[in-house]
């Protein structure tokens, strides 16, 4: 069977799974004059919380009822994936979700699942107030906080190097010290929030639909079988003729064609999926460096210790030993004048071409 040809997902399974699978347990917080709801599933659980925002992780075995699919959404939710699915959106196409993408959710979202490989689904997940994410939108974009819009006009964003690690910093935060400030956290997730929305703005609808009119139709069905591979596969030493073989396209095209609608090179992709796999598994005080290096695919632990500082500015041991959220305030995660400019740029563009 074409690795282009997904299995169909029924409608109606999609509402009955929501219906029946999705019936969340809602808390209610009063925050900036409105209730803030949060979905609770049976495979999740919320770190902290407070009026504004929401940290949480959801771990979904393959086998699990809950896989089959969620919604629809009590409020807006930021997704850093830990593994690889294919999300089916109840109105659009699916798209394999991986650690390289940050998963976007408006309020009522409704969803299925397909699962990529037997780790499930597993993702750490921020949710804030619509009317706080709003704000921050309206900073990079007014249209954002007129109330009118959807707060998320894309259903993904790619996963800016620096963004992912400054979460996973987050999130091993809030397991290691229970004293944690909640207004630090607040802090930091803010800032999070606001680098997934400048990075959804650069990659805009409009500018993406010029993309794949320039791409043609079978152009998201290529990328899309192409991530999957990458994510089962990426510790594999892939080549782009083999890759290319298997989502029936030739090696140039493919090479052109994924470098222009996910903003990553085949090479740099599978690259950041193995360093940010290696992120959890540097946790494990009994991991020995040169044995992680060769299962994430390096050449050996000097070669995977330089992409790693590369990447990440430091190195796979000062990342296991440095506990301190001190070290996500030192990198300064709020953004920069450059990438606000970056997105008002990308707003103008788009609103000139429509």
């Amino acid at each position: 069977m074409s690795m282009l040809r997904e299995p169909p997902v029924a409608m109606s399974a999609l509402r009955a799974a929501a219906a029946a699978l999705d019936v969340p347990q809602r808390a209610h917080h009063a925050g900036h004059g409105a209730a803030f709801a949060i979905n609770v599933t049976p495979v999740e659980r919320i770190l902290r919380r407070s009026d504004v925002v929401a940290l949480g992780e959801f771990r979904c075995p393959v086998d699990h009822p809950q896989f089959a699919g969620g919604g629809p959404q009590a409020c807006p939710y930021i997704v850093f994936s830990r593994s690889s699915v294919r999300i089916a959106p109840l109105d659009g196409k699916p798209e394999v979700r991986t650690p390289n993408i940050v998963g976007l959710y408006n309020v009522g979202d409704v969803y299925a699942r397909q699962a990529i490989s037997a780790e499930g689904d597993r993702c750490d997940w921020i949710a804030l107030a619509p009317q706080v994410l709003r704000d921050i939108g309206a900073r990079l974009d007014p249209e954002l906080g007129d109330g009118r819009n959807r707060i998320f006009a894309r259903r993904t964003a790619p996963a800016p190097t620096r963004l992912y690690l400054d979460q996973r910093r987050l999130f091993r935060a809030l397991h290691d010290d229970a004293h944690l400030s909640m207004l630090e956290v607040e802090e930091c997730s803010i800032a999070i929030a606001e680098a997934a929305l400048a990075s959804a703005l650069y990659l805009s609808p409009g500018r993406r639909r010029r993309r794949r009119n320039a791409a043609g139709s079978r152009a998201p069905a290529i990328v899309d079988a192409t991530r999957a591979i990458l994510a089962r596969e990426f510790a594999s030493p892939l080549l782009i003729g083999d890759i290319a073989k298997r989502v029936h396209c030739s090696p140039g095209y493919l090479s052109r064609l994924f470098r222009n609608l996910t903003g990553f090179s085949l090479h740099d992709y599978q690259q950041q999926l193995r360093l940010r796999s290696s992120l959890a598994l540097l946790l494990d005080a009994r991991r020995d460096l040169s044995g992680l290096a060769v299962l994430l695919g390096y050449a050996n632990h000097s070669h995977f210790s330089s992409v790693f500082r590369r990447q990440f500015g430091i190195t796979p041991t000062e990342f296991a030993q440095r506990r301190s959220l001190s070290v996500l305030r030192e990198s300064g995660l709020a953004l920069d004048d450059a990438a606000r400019a970056a997105a008002r740029r990308a707003t103008s563009q788009n609103r000139t071409g429509s």
